[in-house]
């Protein structure tokens, strides 16, 4: 009597279509499922790969922004210091021009002084006195070992602090950029 009770009841409340009513789930299911797999694999295998690909070359295209800005920065730090040396080479070239012209006018100077000397001494060369007060009182054209003109202090500060000038002026036109 138990199976036919359970039997019953299950009869009783279970619709004598539930089969068709199984078949109906299961149809809902599957269609739920495709309708929710297209968007989930829309999402995986299209937007997201789009999305990230977009952030990579945004990511590429900075890095290459910030590779060029590297790259001109550095072509401006050797044009810089291209110009810079060209006007400290320039302040060197009018150093040894500078020297030359002072060496020629200290030269002049010197002859001068020994002409004058030896105009105001009657006897020059015959008395050793005399041509020892000309060498005390008159000054001397010296040259190194080189040959080049060795200036008094008093000429050759005037040309270093052209020169100084020269090349200070250099360093504030074109300073080295770091």
């Amino acid at each position: 009597m138990g199976d036919v009770a359970e039997a019953g009841v299950e009869a009783f409340f279970m619709p004598k279509n539930m089969n068709k009513l199984k078949e109906y789930f299961h149809f809902v299911v599957v269609v739920l499922g495709v309708l929710l797999i297209f968007p989930v694999g829309y999402y995986f295998l299209y937007a997201l790969p789009s999305y990230n690909q977009a952030a990579l070359d945004l990511e590429k295209q900075k890095y290459e922004e910030e590779q060029w800005k590297i790259t001109e920065n550095e072509l401006e730090k050797e044009k810089q210091k291209e110009l810079l040396d060209a006007c400290i080479t320039q302040a060197e070239l009018d150093y040894n021009y500078f020297w030359a012209n002072e060496c020629k006018a200290w030269k002049v100077d010197v002859d001068s002084a020994w002409e004058d000397c030896r105009a105001n001494v009657y006897s020059w060369q015959t008395d050793v006195s005399n041509k020892e007060d000309c060498k005390v009182s008159t000054p001397d054209y010296n040259v190194d070992e080189y040959g080049m003109c060795l200036l008094p202090k008093t000429r050759s500060g005037d040309v270093d602090a052209k020169v100084k000038a020269q090349k200070d002026e250099c360093y504030r036109k074109y300073p080295l950029l770091y």
